[in-house]
């Protein structure tokens, strides 16, 4: 091969003989045509030119060769004017320019290509070569279409449009370019000036924004793309699409103002003062880190997987999570959103606050939240489920649907909590809560600080409050609830069979709903008990009460030891109550004969007012019955139809002008029937019957009993074991010895003892007292088996 160089000075006076004949002549500064061309294929023929002076033109200039060809231009000194319009450079081009313009660039052949362009414009450079360096300096580029091979661009000044081919390019650009358009291939683009547009092909491209540059709008379809931003630098617009990933790093005070990936996933990491306005990632999974005071206003997620981490001072400002499972971790900065629709989500609240957190979805769906920082709103709604922790900073409002959900405050408080139904269960810490309503479901409530309001709504549920409460609301279903050491104003339990334990707070007002209810005071003073329909149980401790209202049914009252300076009124209301002293440590004394008066119950004489408290007092209306303590009770009836059982000691019972029943229990007791016809049971031990008016029926129980009919047709009941009894009024022919468990009247043995008449039977003897020769046939016995 042989080298042929051809090296001339165009300045625009001095015409130049061409290699291949011919001259290239100059008229006023102004060459048509210049045409250098070698025609033999075995040559490298390098045409080299150097450009001097002022002030002229060539309108084309073609470098043309048989073989290779090398078009070198130089500028020689810094004249201006100098122009060629067009110029075909052949297979490589070096061209170096200081002020001289070359309007149209071609050049086809596979070859390299090292083009420096000057302070003029040029409007079009089309090269198919193996390689093209080129730099735009002060001046500019109207249209660059690069094919064949890489290309190294630099853009210090201006270039309206750039097309590269499919291949590993470098494009820095520090001036303007108008549309950068790159094909595939690992692209590497830097930016310090501005990019109206970016476009990069299906491969790995990587493009770096700094000190103040910005790229308007970026396409980035497929490919594992990387975006650098430092120094603020700036994105208006990033879309991404066709598959593949985009990292974001941004940092130094960077932006980017919109970005949007669809089906292309997205790792983002926002630092240092840098921003990401809105971020939008469709079908394609998203990591984003934020740190720093870096913050990201909008992020949306939709169709796909969202980890989202923020730590320190980072922000995202509003989070919209659809279609896709989440994870979220914020920092110490405030929130306004996280908008979740048809998710489940793992999100975890910094230190930092978010305005709300808010949940749809027509599919099942589970969110967890754990909060240090205070939240301003939860709404979760249908087909979901939510387990929230709470920290020390509280919440607003949480309003949840249907789902079974778990919620758990710390040392936060809870403005509001509304759950419409499901099996929830309600931790509320020592910050307290000012409002809870839990919907349809067997709730499960537990608080340790203090709550204003708590109702619980239809279902079977738990309900346990150690701290202060103004209200305490449950409805439909078996409800439990229990206060603790402080105290509550009101509790108001609905409809069915439920459970209320009083702790030593004490409570204000107790209201239970209609059903059979049981309610236990402490330590802890009730001030008011209302019960409804139901047979209700009244436990009352050592606390006391003020009034008890125990309403319609059969209720049972159990009353302790109170304040001696205190008393309890009791108000049965319809039904058959009871009221009883099974708990009292001493005897009392008690009177159903004195409704509505204080009786100091304590005391020897109850009426006494002289007489100093000794277990409180008690007023009663409406008590039927009396259970006694088990110790020496005195105890009396009205004129109603009352149950009075004594228990242990040595009881006496009245019984008053009803038809009564009397049981002295466990000791020597004395029973006085009253009158009516009264049921008189002596019980364990020596008692003492008397029925007094009416056909009463008297039954010592076990042990050595005296037995009195007094006036009326009289039963006087054994059954086995029933001692060596006394009858002291036995009336022939209208009395009645009833024998349980005994053979019939064969197996008597009747006979004289002294002045008295003793019978026999298989459970003990019967002693008539002063009837001895009277003569009993069957018909003064009834035999029960």
């Amino acid at each position: 091969m042989t080298d042929i160089v051809f090296t001339r000075t165009l300045d625009g006076f001095t015409d130049i003989n061409q290699p291949q004949g011919g001259t290239m002549f100059w008229s006023n500064g102004i060459a048509t045509s210049a045409i250098f061309e070698d025609g033999t294929a075995s040559d490298s023929f390098t045409a080299d030119f150097t450009m001097t002076g002022s002030n002229w033109t060539i309108d084309s200039m073609f470098v043309l060769s048989a073989g290779e060809s090398t078009t070198i231009l130089t500028d020689g000194d810094s004249g201006t004017g100098r122009v060629i319009n067009y110029l075909n450079a052949g297979n490589n081009t070096q061209i170096d320019l200081i002020n001289s313009e070359i309007t149209h660039i071609t050049a086809y052949g596979g070859g390299t290509h090292d083009i420096n362009l000057g302070s003029a414009f040029t409007r079009s450079i089309v090269i198919d070569g193996a390689s093209m360096d080129i730099t735009v300096n002060s001046g500019g580029v109207g249209h660059m279409d690069l094919t064949g091979g890489a290309s190294n661009l630099t853009i210090n000044g201006s270039a309206d449009y750039i097309a590269t081919a499919e291949f590993a390019d470098v494009v820095n650009v520090s001036g303007e370019a108008g549309i950068v358009s790159l094909g595939d291939g690992d692209n590497t683009v830097g930016v310090q000036g501005f990019v109206a547009t970016l476009a990069t092909g299906a491969d790995d491209d990587v493009v770096t924004v700094s000190d103040f540059g910005r790229i308007e709008l970026w396409y980035a379809t497929g490919g594992n793309d990387t975006l650098n931003l430092t120094e603020s630098g700036r994105v208006g617009a990033l879309r991404a699409s066709n598959g593949g990933s985009v990292d974001i790093n941004a940092a130094n005070s960077a932006r980017v103002e919109y970005a949007e990936f669809n089906g292309v996933s997205a790792d983002v990491t926002v630092t240092d003062d840098a921003r990401v306005e809105t971020l939008l990632v469709s079908e394609g999974n998203v990591v984003a880190n934020v740190s720093d005071n870096g913050r990201i206003d909008l992020l949306r997620v939709d169709v796909a997987d969202g980890d989202i981490t923020v730590t320190g001072n980072g922000r995202v400002r509003e989070m919209q999570l659809w279609e896709g499972t989440h994870t979220v971790t914020t920092g110490d900065r405030s929130m306004t959103l996280i908008d979740l629709y048809e998710s489940s989500s793992n999100i975890t609240i910094g230190t930092g606050s978010v305005s709300m957190i808010r949940a749809y979805a027509e599919t099942t769906q589970t969110h967890t939240i754990n909060a240090t920082g205070w939240i301003g709103s939860i709404l979760v709604g249908e087909y979901q489920t939510a387990n929230i922790t709470l920290g020390s900073g509280g919440a607003g409002s949480i309003s949840l649907d249907d789902g079974a959900d778990t919620i758990t405050t710390g040392s936060g408080y809870l403005e509001y909590l509304r759950s419409r139904g499901g099996n929830d269960t309600v931790t509320i810490g020592a910050g307290g809560a000012d409002a809870i309503t839990t919907g349809q479901g067997n709730d499960t409530v537990t608080a340790t600080g203090n709550i204003t309001s708590l109702d619980t709504g239809e279902g079977d549920d738990d309900v346990t409050v150690s701290g202060y409460a103004v209200s305490i609301r449950t409805r439909e279903g078996a409800d439990s609830v229990a206060t603790g050491g402080n105290y509550a104003e009101q509790i108001h339990t609905g409809t069915d069979n439920d459970s209320v334990t009083v702790g030593t707070g004490g409570v204000g007002r107790v209201y239970l709903g209609d059903g059979n209810d049981t309610i236990t005071t402490g330590s802890g003073w009730a001030e008011l008990i209302s019960a409804g329909a139901g047979d209700d149980e009244i436990n009352i401790g050592t606390g006391g009460g003020g009034l008890v209202r125990a309403g319609a049914g059969n209720d049972l009252i159990k009353l302790s030891e109170s304040n001696p300076d205190y008393g309890i009124v009791v108000h049965g209301g319809d039904g058959v109550d009871t009221l009883d002293f099974f708990n009292f440590t001493a005897g009392i004394t008690f009177s159903l004969d004195e409704s509505g008066r204080w009786q100091n119950i304590g005391a020897a004489d109850p009426l006494d007012e002289n007489i100093a408290g000794v277990f409180g007092y008690v007023s009663e209306t409406g008590v039927e019955n009396i259970v006694g303590s088990q110790y020496d009770d005195k105890l009396t009836g009205d004129k109603g139809d009352n149950l009075i059982e004594g228990q242990k000691g040595r009881d006496f019972l009245f019984g008053g002008s009803g038809a009564d029943t009397l049981d002295g229990g466990k000791g020597k007791d004395r029973i006085y029937g009253g009158g009516g016809e009264d049921m008189l049971y002596g019980g364990l031990g020596f008692d003492l019957l008397e029925g007094g008016k009416g056909n009463d029926t008297l039954n010592g129980g076990e042990d050595n009993d005296v037995l009195r009919g007094a006036q009326g047709a009289d039963v006087f009941e054994f059954e086995l074991n029933s001692g060596i009894d006394r009858i002291k009024d036995f009336e022939d022919g209208s009395d009645l010895i009833r024998l349980v468990s005994a053979g019939g009247f064969g197996g008597l043995s009747i006979y004289d003892q002294g002045s008295d008449l003793r019978i026999d039977h298989d459970g003990g003897s019967i002693i008539l007292d002063d009837l001895a020769g009277l003569v009993l046939t069957s018909a003064d016995f009834e035999f029960i088996a």
